[in-house]
Formats: structure tokens, sequence, C-alpha cells
């Protein structure tokens, strides 16, 4: 397959949006929690994103990446807010990053930095009950045991970089990506 590149014109818009996507997983997948830490790599302050294009090229307001997993297949994207004249060089940007990740796999201190970003959010976001009845709910809805709340940091910190490196190599496809771009 081919990558498919869709635009549209927001003349009320002062940025371009870029979304890059890749068919994802299954919530019930082992790969899903590669995929999260895969992202926590990309996105974020600290991720590889945010330090070369924002950072070093200057090439992004803001940047993140994500995974999003559902019953059937979800989707794993990658987001960059930039000024509309350096659409082109971000979409290079991102190519690139995401092409040096398929041929080799992060550091043990990427891994470290995003196990450690993604358990602390999550022992953040269950400090509120209602969240704590938001997940549990979805997880019932999902058909997930009840245990599935309580062992996600675990399965975390179980992500091995070769995990992260076989589930990159597996979910980004770089012959068969999605591009959307919104911009003025």
């Amino acid at each position: 397959a081919a990558p498919r590149i869709g635009s549209l014109r927001r003349p009320d818009h002062q940025q371009a949006h870029l979304v890059l996507g890749f068919l994802g997983t299954t919530i019930r997948s082992p790969d899903r929690y590669a995929l999260d830490v895969l992202a926590t790599v990309l996105g974020g302050q600290g991720g590889r994103l945010f330090v070369e294009l924002r950072d070093r090229e200057a090439l992004a307001y803001s940047v993140s990446a994500s995974s999003q997993e559902g019953i059937e297949p979800g989707s794993f994207t990658v987001y960059m807010g930039v000024d509309a004249t350096k659409v082109d060089p971000a979409v290079s940007g991102m190519l690139r990053i995401l092409r040096r990740l398929v041929a080799e796999p992060p550091s043990e201190e990427e891994l470290a930095r995003a196990r450690r970003y993604l358990i602390g959010g999550y022992e953040i976001d269950l400090q509120r009950g209602a969240n704590i009845a938001a997940a549990l709910a979805s997880n019932h809805l999902y058909g997930l045991p009840l245990e599935t709340l309580e062992r996600y940091p675990a399965a975390i910190e179980a992500v091995s970089r070769d995990a992260v490196f076989v589930a990159t190599q597996k979910y980004l496809d770089l012959d068969a990506y999605v591009l959307s771009v919104v911009h003025p």
C-alpha cells in the first residue's frame, strides 16, 4: 500500500496541523504497552520529536504521539503543529525520525524516561476517583479483567527494548501511512 495524503484548507487557522497515522493494535494485544512506550519516546518533552524537530530545528510549536487501541485495531499517530511555511520540512523531519526508529531501537535511557513518565502519569490520574471509575467502566466494556487497572504499571515496566523495536517495525509501516494536513 502507498501512503495516502489528505489536505484541508482552513483560512481561519494561523498554523498548520499535521497528523501522520498508522494502523495500530487492539486493546487486548500485548503490543499496546510497547506502543505506549514508543509514543512517549517520540512525543512529550524530552521525546525525539520535541528535542529534534521543535528545539533543534524549530519546525514545530507542539508535537505529540499516541496509540489509541480499540476492540478492532486502532491507530498510532504522530502530531505536529507548525508554521504554515514549514509543512514540508516538518513532514520530512517526522519521517526521518520514524525511519531511524524502524532501523534502530530507542536507547535504554529513552525507554527508562518513557516508562517513568507513563507510570507516573498513570498513578497521578488514578488519584481521582472519577478516573478510576472511568477506567474500570472502560475495561468492563472492553471485556478486560478488573485487574487490568492494577497491572498497567508492571506491564509498562516490563516493556523491553526489543519489544519496542518489534512493535515499531510491525506498526510503523512507512509505505502505508495516512498524512492529514490542515492549513491556512
